[in-house]
């Protein structure tokens, strides 16, 4: 709560705790961050690109593909 004023800081949190749990494998908790952070700013690729990533390796691969367009 305390970060959600500062929409790109809070959205960097976001990139590098997906990035943490995708190496972690928690692979559901990556896509729950990436989309946040798609929520927070919709225009960046950076989270859709994570967000497609994490869709593709849980095998959605046409959302994935939507993501990536």
């Amino acid at each position: 709560p305390l970060l959600a004023s500062d929409a790109p800081k809070t959205v960097r949190i976001d990139l590098l705790l997906a990035q943490c749990y995708g190496q972690l494998g928690d692979i559901d908790r990556q896509l729950l961050t990436y989309r946040r952070a798609v929520n927070a700013t919709p225009l960046d690729y950076r989270p859709r690109v994570g967000l497609a990533g994490a869709l593709a390796a849980l095998g959605r691969s046409d959302e994935a593909i939507e993501e990536y367009r």
